[in-house]
């Protein structure tokens, strides 16, 4: 038996012995597994196997502060999820600490994943499962964090679906010394990355340069800011007389374009051919 095959015959058994979801188990497979590196098809997201997680669902957080660390945690990083802790029933409810490590940890081996797996790196499920299971231990046990962006988008439709991985970066930097060349660049940036949730800090080295003429510039690359390609991708919008329907998430890639063309003194673009936003 080869190296390889040896290795995938040994990951698969190694998820099928942690892992209670039949489901997932009964899709990982030898075969699968030594696939990999040629399939085509997106790289599945990783999961932490079910029955390490579930060990620590009643484990004591050591929060501390006596009671303020956990306020802080339910205030700003605990995710709104639905039904009860462990996924069964109906309501609305807040995450908390060991699903908000466990999606922290499965977002992070996602990314490390995907981008192993397209770089031809190869994957090795049942090592990635070991080092997951020790960043969940000491992040649980708060032995070591991750930024407070990272807690609060990795892992979410944020990182998962939209691929808006800014938004796990804590501060951000722009400088306004160009402004002389890119007169709405700067702005654009840090509108793009607040809405986003990174703090933005900022220069004042433009502050002395003449505005030069709108027609010198072109405003705004839409695909070098901050994901605001990824959002154009995503837009959602109809118009129904003199109204359009746009969904919630679209709402700061048309401010980030608002922005861009006001400073540039140039009109809004049309949206699917129908004449610049608001427009009758």
């Amino acid at each position: 038996m080869s190296a390889g095959l040896s290795r995938a015959v040994g990951s698969t058994r190694t998820l099928l012995r942690c892992t209670i979801d039949s489901k997932l188990a009964s899709s990982v497979s030898a075969a699968s597994l030594s696939a990999a590196s040629t399939s085509t098809s997106p790289a599945q997201p990783f999961q932490l196997c079910h029955s390490f997680v579930a060990g620590y669902h009643d484990q004591e957080v050591p929060f501390g502060f006596n009671g303020l660390g956990e306020l802080v945690y339910l205030r700003t990083y605990a995710r709104i999820k639905e039904g009860p802790a462990g996924g069964v029933g109906g309501g609305v409810r807040r995450e908390v600490w060991w699903e908000t490590v466990e999606r922290v940890v499965n977002g992070t081996f996602s990314m490390q994943k995907r981008w192993m797996e397209a770089s031809c790196l190869g994957w090795d499920e049942a090592r990635a499962q070991t080092e997951a299971q020790d960043m969940y231990e000491r992040i649980f046990t708060m032995k070591f964090l991750p930024p407070g962006r990272g807690l609060w988008a990795m892992g979410t439709s944020i990182t998962e679906d939209r691929q808006l991985y800014a938004a796990l970066n804590n501060c951000a930097f722009i400088s306004t010394e160009g402004l002389s060349k890119d007169p709405a660049g700067p702005f654009c940036f840090l509108m793009d990355a607040s809405m986003l949730g990174v703090g933005v800090g900022f220069d004042t080295k433009g502050a002395e340069m003449a505005s030069p003429s709108p027609l010198l510039v072109t405003g705004c690359d839409q695909q070098e800011v901050g994901g605001s390609e990824k959002r154009k991708r995503d837009q959602r919008v109809t118009k129904q007389g003199r109204n359009r329907n746009t969904s919630v998430s679209d709402f700061p890639y048309y401010l980030y374009l608002y922005l861009s063309h006001t400073l540039m003194l140039t009109p809004p673009p049309s949206i699917h051919g129908e004449g610049p936003i608001g427009a009758p």
